[in-house]
């Protein structure tokens, strides 16, 4: 659940966001607009990228929020908080981060930062599902989602589930004690990987390889190629890549995320993502590359 629902300080009826966050965050700010708010979607660059130029052109004075995440889940594109941080108070609005794919991945100083609010989920860490947090500024003040009971100081009444967020804590402990060797481990599995590809494969190319990227994100696009036929051969093999976010591969539509970076729909349809984690290894990234080569080239003749 987004924690814009939370926001109590209501001065104005605008809000900031980009045209390539998450589901969770679209949808709400969907639900805002159908409610009699008003919101800007700011275009991100063909990197995946966010220039806080544009957001600043994009705020108001009524503007109460702008969410923007910290790295896209299709792209890995990691944004410049800080710098939009700064431009969103320097105009007395909230800034929120949608940093579920960050946290525990790459560095955050939420008072360096400047993050007013970040939510963040235990799955993404290895931790258990259906779990996640809000930090949330001292001095922010926010209007609870749900009453009854005053947990959380208040915050969220109901129960606590104690075992999912105990597990959440070890995960995040665990995750962030050996960040820095375990990205930059994945980092240069995902670089190698990459460039075997673009050596091995013809007429392919890596979304987002212009910006910074988180280090386990890998977006390839494959020309005459139908992504879904693709991930069919991989999983016969045990190997799993996905056609962007999981919380809207049902809907049988083409990524909005990869439109916003100026793909054709011909290029979506053969673009596929791959996430490596810290298990993987060398020998499994041979293993992907030999099987994608044999199944990019099966997709190309079948089309």
């Amino acid at each position: 659940m987004s924690p814009i629902f939370f926001c109590v300080s209501i001065n104005g009826k605008h809000f900031v966001t980009t045209e390539i966050e998450h589901p969770a965050v679209m949808q709400t700010f969907s639900y805002l607009e159908r409610n009699g708010f008003e919101v800007t979607y700011v275009p991100v660059l063909e990197s995946g990228q966010v220039s806080p130029a544009a957001v600043a052109a994009a705020l108001r004075p009524d503007t109460i929020w702008v969410s923007i995440m910290f790295a896209n889940n299709e792209l890995g594109a990691i944004q410049p908080i800080e710098d939009i941080a700064k431009i969103v108070h320097s105009h007395g609005a909230l800034f929120h981060t949608d940093a579920v794919q960050a946290f525990c991945n790459i560095p955050i100083d939420e008072s360096r930062m400047g993050i007013d609010l970040l939510s963040l989920s235990g799955h993404k860490i290895y931790g258990p599902k259906g779990i996640g947090a809000l930090y949330v500024k001292n001095g922010v003040n926010l209007h609870p989602l749900l009453h009854g009971g005053m947990q959380e100081a208040g915050q969220r009444a109901g129960t606590e589930n104690a075992p999912a967020i105990v597990g959440l804590g070890c995960a995040a402990k665990w995750m962030h004690d050996d960040m820095h060797t375990r990205t930059a481990a994945i980092s240069d599995l995902r670089d190698y990987f990459e460039n075997c590809i673009l050596n091995e494969i013809s007429d392919t190319k890596v979304n987002g390889a212009a910006s910074n990227r988180l280090p386990g994100h890998s977006g390839l696009t494959f020309t005459r190629v139908r992504s879904r036929q693709l991930i069919n051969i991989l999983s016969d093999f045990g190997i799993y890549a996905s056609t962007g976010s999981a919380c809207s591969c049902l809907a049988n539509m083409h990524s909005y995320v990869l439109r916003a970076i100026g793909l054709t729909d011909s290029e979506i349809e053969g673009t596929i993502r791959f996430s490596l984690g810290k298990e993987n290894t060398i020998s499994d990234i041979d293993q992907v590359i030999n099987v994608l080569k044999s199944a990019v080239s099966e997709c190309r003749k079948a089309n």
